[in-house]
């Protein structure tokens, strides 16, 4: 049975599967821009369901634990050691780039990117249309997404009272899905766009606002409690509702003429199982909330249960994802650089045309990440307050 009424804030404790959750995350975001994993770009919607509850957790365990601060002591903590998390990695190679730009010149559109870069509003830029690519910093976007949604989050949890607050994180789950099915509505009526469902998704996919049913999914987990036979039930079923989803996706795919041949080949299923930000036949009203779902699921399956899923706290698999946020910023650039350095083509990345070099930039990419995590983000990450 689920009883939807806040539960006592969460305590902050370690679980290393929610490492191995970063780090599949990791995986598929470095493989779909290696071109080796057509949905990788999952991995986002994962981050984005799991920054979620856990950001949560941390502003209801505040609340809790400070119960006589401020406002304003609340939100400079916060603040705080989310900047300790995020802007060392984050603006150190951006300034260094933009340095190295005013000294010797770089590639075209990285001057105009720049202010929405340190703006945190790349992924607005990013809309735009005609806008600049080609630069190694593109998935950037997806961090000044996660920050916007950081000037928003906290207020609602230290102004709100519990129970209010459980309400409004399970409305967003439910009215930002609407929220994209009336944008989708408004462009292809009044701006003609129905012939282009692809420029929908992507904007639908970057815009924090229509990204909100992600962080609330995740937040959601924070104010359920279910029983322990439901939630052994939820646990043992997992795997089955991720089948069904997957084959789903399959059988919604937008090139039914190769599917005989599709269902066969890793990568025609790859291929089908959800192509690029799931533009084929609107799946992107719809298809992020299945996501949003399955991610959020494997999230209770792990806080739950912990021996759910065995392998995603292995010791390599738990290490990746502490290096996440380092791979993830690092990935696109050392990513280029090793390939021109190795003469490698773009149109040779990706399908098994150049696997030596790909896996010399990984190993690269490991060792460079785990050198800023030990020797540089660490150094940040112990002034963090409690």
């Amino acid at each position: 049975m689920a009883v939807f009424t806040p539960p006592p804030a969460p305590s902050i404790r370690y679980i290393p599967s929610l490492d191995g959750v970063r780090a599949i995350a990791i995986i598929m975001v470095v493989l779909v821009h290696a071109n080796y994993l057509s949905f990788g770009w999952i991995g986002v919607q994962i981050f984005f369901v799991l920054s979620g509850y856990l950001v949560s957790a941390v502003l209801l365990r505040s609340t809790e634990a400070h119960p006589d601060d401020s406002l304003l002591q609340h939100l400079k903590r916060f603040y705080w050691n989310r900047c300790l998390r995020i802007f060392p990695i984050y603006f150190t190679p951006l300034i260094l780039a933009t340095i190295a730009w005013l000294i010797f010149g770089g590639p075209p559109g990285f001057g105009e990117q720049q202010k929405y870069l340190y703006t945190f509003t790349y992924n607005i830029y990013r809309i735009i249309p005609h806008a600049g690519t080609g630069i190694p910093i593109e998935h950037l976007w997806s961090i000044s997404a996660e920050e916007q949604f950081y000037l928003i989050w906290p207020f609602l949890f230290f102004l709100l009272p519990r129970t209010i607050l459980a309400r409004v994180v399970f409305s967003l789950v439910f009215i930002v899905p609407l929220l994209r099915m009336a944008f989708a509505w408004f462009v292809i009526q009044y701006l003609g766009w129905g012939l282009y469902p692809d420029r929908i998704s992507e904007i639908e996919y970057q815009l924090t606002i229509f990204q909100l049913d992600a962080f609330a999914m995740g937040a959601a987990l924070n104010f359920v409690n279910f029983s322990a036979s439901f939630t052994a039930h939820c646990i043992r079923r997992f795997w089955i509702v991720l089948l069904i989803a997957c084959y789903a996706s399959l059988l919604n795919n937008g090139d039914w003429p190769n599917l005989h041949y599709d269902l066969f080949t890793f990568h025609g299923f790859c291929r089908d199982l959800c192509p690029p930000v799931m533009h084929y036949r609107y799946q992107y009203l719809a298809g992020f909330s299945v996501l949003n779902l399955l991610a959020a699921l494997l999230i209770f399956s792990i806080i739950k249960g912990r021996d759910a899923i065995p392998f995603l706290d292995h010791p390599i698999v738990t290490y990746i994802g502490k290096i996440s946020y380092g791979l993830y910023i690092f990935h696109a650039p050392i990513q280029v650089w090793t390939f021109r350095l190795l003469s490698i083509p773009d149109e040779k990345v990706g399908h098994g045309e150049a696997t030596f070099p790909f896996i010399i930039y990984i190993v690269v990419l490991l060792g460079f990440s785990s050198l800023s995590y030990h020797f540089f983000e660490k150094r940040f990450l112990r002034l963090k307050s409690g």
